[in-house]
């Protein structure tokens, strides 16, 4: 008898292969406000990563955000790895956020880790159309 279960480990790590996908899930975390004016997108990158490794698209109503992660790694002959946990490679999301925005007005700021984006509505008229029925 184990006081550690069989099924878990006792640090959280997967005990086969097919449970890593627990231990990789995606990091990018989205908080999505809608204001009278415009869509507030905040993003939480993991840290350590510049401004440089971003890359934000916005189409079709669509922002896709990418992100490059890299860790140090050594030359497999001067060294052997006893533990390695930190990722390196590439990190996407992609959300809906409307059809009717603004794409020349998108502003965006990088600091501390946290990506903001700042999406204008276009300009809707308030004044009614009449619309002749054929």
């Amino acid at each position: 008898m184990s006081l550690i279960p069989y099924d878990d480990d006792f640090f959280g790590f997967p005990t086969n292969f097919f449970d890593t996908q627990k231990m990789f899930k995606n990091p990018i975390k989205f908080d999505v406000i809608e204001k009278k004016d415009c869509f507030d997108v905040i993003a939480d990158i993991p840290a350590g990563v510049p401004k440089s490794d971003l890359k934000l698209e916005f189409d079709k109503g669509y922002l896709t955000l990418n992100v490059s992660v890299k860790s140090e790694s050594c030359d497999k002959k001067s060294c052997n790895y006893l533990l390695k946990e930190r990722f390196s490679g590439q990190y996407s999301r992609r959300i809906f956020i409307a059809d009717n925005l603004d794409r020349s007005g998108i502003k965006a700021s990088y600091n501390d880790s946290v990506l903001r984006v700042c999406i204008p509505k276009l300009q809707q008229s308030d004044a009614s159309k009449s619309i002749t029925i054929n």
